[in-house]
């Protein structure tokens, strides 16, 4: 009873404030993928990252950031935010406070006139960004996940995976993405392995064991598969030989 109470909440809560909509926005209303193409009028030895909008937490931003914490201090590095509708300044102090270097961070509708030595786009929609305003040729394509997987099949869904056959170098993390990815027709993907800081994650010997169910509920995200997981904790709390909390 107390799963279906709980469903019925996040359905109003979920249709209040679907990410469709949030979506829409950030792609429809983006005035730089429609922004004229300009020629560039210099070169600039350096490599930019290109992101959406940073906010705590995000996985994807924070493998991004490691990189350019790794990358030799030879290299120039420029961090560019796919949008220009959030506070810059806020941008700077969250990006920077995560990478061991001072780095340029601003937004990428200044340098569409720049031509870089190479371009690295971390999702489909910076990858169409780029593909629009600088050589594909200078484009590095990472992928952290396979993204036509986080819609359902229509208009996105295509749109992300039609950026695979477009792309000309791509690099995945780890070689499952690299594997599904080289289907759709890129003749260049190579992979990184996953990296995990044993500081932070290690195996603990002095811990009393019981089975326990660990769920990542996250409800505004489809992908994550709120209303199913919720149905499949309310069968094992029927389990008298499981926790859960």
């Amino acid at each position: 009873m107390w799963a279906i109470k709980i469903k019925k909440i996040l359905i109003r809560q979920y249709n209040d404030r679907q990410l469709t909509k949030t979506l829409k926005s950030r792609i429809e209303g983006s005035k730089f993928l429609n922004a004229p193409i300009s020629p560039k009028k210099y070169s600039k030895k350096a490599i930019a990252f290109l992101i959406p909008p940073y906010a705590k937490g995000q996985g994807g931003h924070e493998t991004i950031f490691r990189m350019v914490s790794a990358a030799p201090n030879e290299i120039d590095i420029v961090i560019l935010i796919d949008t220009d509708q959030v506070n810059l300044d806020a941008q700077r102090t969250l990006i920077q406070a995560k990478i061991n270097r001072k780095i340029t961070i601003d937004f990428a509708n200044k340098f569409f006139e720049v031509q870089f030595t190479k371009i690295v786009t971390s999702n489909w929609i910076t990858f169409k960004l780029a593909e629009r305003h600088w050589n594909l040729d200078d484009i590095i394509y990472f992928v952290q996940d396979f993204e036509p997987y986080f819609y359902p099949v229509g208009d996105f869904y295509f749109e992300a995976l039609n950026t695979y056959e477009s792309a000309k170098k791509i690099i995945t993390a780890g070689n499952w993405l690299k594997n599904e990815v080289s289907q759709y027709g890129c003749d260049n993907v190579n992979s990184i392995e996953l990296g995990v800081s044993h500081s932070d994650y290690f195996l603990r010997q002095d811990l009393s064991r019981e089975n326990q169910i660990a769920i990542y509920f996250r409800p505004s995200t489809d992908r994550r598969l709120p209303f199913l997981l919720i149905e499949a904790l309310a069968l094992c709390s029927q389990d008298p030989d499981i926790s859960c909390y």
